[in-house]
């Protein structure tokens, strides 16, 4: 099937014209009144609710400026204690049985529109500026204005601001008259808040849809002579064909650009996988399905293999950890070591490294790597079950605090031995200036080494064993 990508995301708004106490010049500044003055067009709007959007998530929240709009759509928002709300964009909202569109007569389909911040006129052209800058955040208002300029086939000067004053700009009137009517516009806050989100598929549609409305407006003001007064041109266009979608489905997207007539839920397959982007392909951006975007994936038509992105030898559909190119469980955007695959880094500055770190973000703990019960930060011998102060990878006893073995096997225990790697000697225990190894008595001093039976044992600590003679050592019979 041939495929017609749409790229161009544009957002879509009731028109509000927001005329306010602060002009450019305010911006830098706090404000010194009250009333912030905006106005609601699409016809100028009354009874329409309009409020500052301070968090920028386009729903009424507690706290945020708000007002009813009145003659000439015109609502005054109380912004005391508000420096410079020219600094926050604008939502309007058009309710269906309340709003009255003064050239139309009553709403009867419920629409959001917005503006972005410094704007003071709310319409269907500022919220598709509105959210072209929301889904591209390199555009600049005037690039955004120009896309929305271009697409409907308009001037760039008349897409901001109050296309009804005066003379007017009817052409941008007409444009922004025929998104409403053709149902462009997101229903609710909530609604308008969701194809803002970029990569959303309700950011995907509402581009498509928007991009098909404007197609047909466009054909339209292409055939009007922009040479004309105002008034002709207005005539021109009251008595031009009304705009007819053909939409077989009832999606909402137009049959000539949707890729699955007849499905009202899915109208777009980016990845040309044959699945429908919206409910049925769960990786839209995906051609062979394998997880990886095409705009990643070094082989976008073939699910066993995605390349080496991150240069560890392990094509990407087969690496545990396809970020990380020292596979040791930290992405390369968090490691701060990702060639070691010995460290990391340590984020909580405990001084244990987050691959050492059973609690990583927590500076009070790191774990008790010695199964000693006491926690590594607050034991004196982290790797030592058995605290004797050699380190369990030394330690050929790592579970007896009383020895730790002989290293140089001079008969001495580690523990015991005052020079633990040096066979000549072990300490002198009686401090009688004999080594331990060379000392006849190592407990008691015996600082001469006097041995008078040479018997191998020094006088200083030699048993003596005086016999009394007896019956019991000595017979007088037999002599013996």
């Amino acid at each position: 099937m041939k495929k017609n990508p749409l790229t161009i995301v544009l957002g879509l708004s009731a028109s509000v014209s927001l005329v306010g106490c602060f002009d450019d010049s305010d911006t830098d500044s706090s404000s010194d009144t009250s009333s912030y003055s905006v106005t609601a067009i699409d016809g100028y709007l009354r009874d329409a609710t309009v409020w500052l959007d301070l968090n920028k998530n386009y729903v009424l929240d507690s706290g945020e400026p708000t007002a009813t709009s009145g003659e000439g759509g015109v609502a005054e928002l109380d912004v005391s204690g508000i420096d410079n709300p020219s600094q926050y964009p604008v939502v309007v909202q058009a309710i269906a049985g309340q709003t009255v569109d003064e050239d139309q007569g009553q709403v009867t389909e419920s629409y959001v529109m917005s503006a972005p911040a410094g704007e003071t006129a709310v319409t269907p052209l500022s919220t598709l500026v509105h959210n072209a800058l929301e889904q591209d955040s390199s555009l600049s208002k005037e690039d955004a204005t120009q896309q929305v300029a271009t697409q409907l086939g308009i001037d760039a000067d008349d897409v901001l601001g109050d296309f009804l004053e005066g003379d007017g700009a009817p052409k941008a009137a007409y444009a922004a008259e025929k998104i409403v009517e053709l149902g462009a516009l997101p229903a609710d806050p909530e609604e308008l808040q969701k194809i803002t989100e970029e990569g959303s598929s309700e950011a995907g549609k509402f581009s498509i849809v928007v991009a098909g409305v404007n197609e047909e407006i466009k054909a339209i003001l292409d055939t009007i002579d922009d040479e004309q007064t105002p008034d002709q041109i207005k005539d021109d266009l009251e008595n031009t064909a009304d705009i007819v979608i053909a939409d077989e489905d009832g999606d909402g997207v137009k049959d000539s650009v949707d890729e699955f007539l007849g499905n009202p839920n899915e109208w777009v397959d980016a990845d040309e996988d044959d699945l429908g982007d919206n409910l049925e392909d769960p990786y839209p951006n995906d051609s062979d399905n394998d997880s990886y975007n095409n705009d990643v994936d070094l082989f976008p038509n073939d699910a066993t293999k995605a390349g080496d992105l991150d240069s560890d030898d392990i094509d990407e559909i087969d690496d545990p950890y396809p970020n990380d190119t020292d596979n040791d469980g930290y992405s390369n955007d968090a490691d701060k070591f990702p060639d070691d695959d010995t460290r990391s880094g340590d984020d909580d500055n405990d001084g244990y490294d987050n691959l050492d770190d059973e609690f990583p973000m927590d500076p009070t703990r790191s774990g008790d790597l010695d199964g000693d019960n006491i926690d590594n930060i607050d034991d004196q011998y982290p790797n030592d079950t058995d605290n004797d102060s050699y380190d369990n990878d030394v330690d050929m006893y790592p579970n007896d605090n009383t020895r730790a073995g002989d290293d140089d096997d001079d008969g001495y225990d580690n523990l015991d031995d005052d020079y633990p790697n040096d066979d000549t000697r072990s300490g002198d225990l009686d401090n009688d200036g004999i080594d331990n190894l060379n000392d006849n008595c190592i407990n008691t001093a015996n600082a001469d080494q006097s041995d008078s039976d040479n018997d191998g044992v020094g006088d200083a600590c030699a048993t003596s064993i005086v016999l009394t003679w007896d019956s019991t050592n000595w017979d007088d019979s037999n002599w013996q």
